[in-house]
């Protein structure tokens, strides 16, 4: 049975130590002491998503760390090294709780209701498809703005419009959901955009919006990171305990 050393203090960690303890499992948090005891107590040590901690993995030869890397997975000699946010389990169960932290945040921002509101969504991954289908049930007028002509053909038989990503100049949104990690939501886009409209950006850092000219000309943009772990931890934990285990149990 595996102990585990979980860093972070965010709520979704929190509860991530919770559920592996009431499935039996040795866990706790780091708070304040010895590093180096920390480490050799557990036999997984578990990094927040997105976090390198750089200064730590030298420190875990002997074992497994889980890590939410974000682009090249790291690889450390003697250190066990999983990347939970490159599972497709974890991308696609994750989809949901981002979504639905992406309406809250229009919810919040917006005086009128989605429900009578145009709206864009940029990209039809797995973040992409749960908005829209979300969007759609609350009866917005939703379109896709999407490179493939495969995940425009998929997202008008869900109901929604389609159009090429290099015609989103063109269209007059009330709130633009960007989930592609490249600058797309550029000057161009946003010199034809009504400066009422509100962006909502779910990419990876840098995001994909130009973020400078958009403040410069009045439009509010907002970058939303994290999500899962802001508003729903509780799910956001579990889905990374059901990730983590799993990945274990291929190591």
């Amino acid at each position: 049975m595996y102990r585990f050393g979980i860093f972070g203090s965010d709520a979704r960690m929190k509860y991530l130590e919770a559920l592996l303890r009431g499935d039996g499992y040795e866990a706790q948090m780091f708070k304040d002491g010895q590093l180096d005891k920390f480490i050799q107590e557990n036999d997984v040590i578990v990094l927040p998503v997105s976090r390198s901690f750089d200064d730590i993995l030298p420190l875990c030869t002997g074992k497994i760390v889980a890590g939410g890397f974000i682009g090249d997975t790291p690889s450390v000699d003697g250190v066990g090294i999983i990347n939970y946010a490159a599972s497709d389990y974890f991308k696609v169960r994750n989809a949901l709780p981002t979504a639905e932290g992406a309406l809250s945040i229009a919810m919040q921002r917006t005086d009128y209701t989605l429900c009578d509101s145009n709206t864009v969504v940029v990209g039809y991954g797995n973040i992409g498809k749960c908005l829209t289908d979300q969007l759609l049930c609350l009866g917005a007028s939703v379109t896709v703005a999407a490179r493939k002509e495969s995940d425009r053909a998929q997202a008008e038989n869900y109901g929604a419009a389609a159009c090429d990503i290099n015609a989103l100049r063109r269209l007059r949104p009330d709130v633009i959901f960007n989930t592609v990690p490249a600058l797309v939501i550029d000057k161009p886009v946003l010199e034809h955009i009504d400066p009422n409209t509100l962006i909502i950006d779910l990419a990876s850092m840098p995001g994909g919006t130009d973020f400078k000219y958009a403040e410069k000309s009045g439009i509010t943009a907002i970058h939303a990171l994290g999500l899962p772990g802001k508003y729903a931890p509780k799910t956001a934990g579990d889905i990374l305990k059901c990730t983590i285990i799993s990945l274990l149990s291929e190591v």
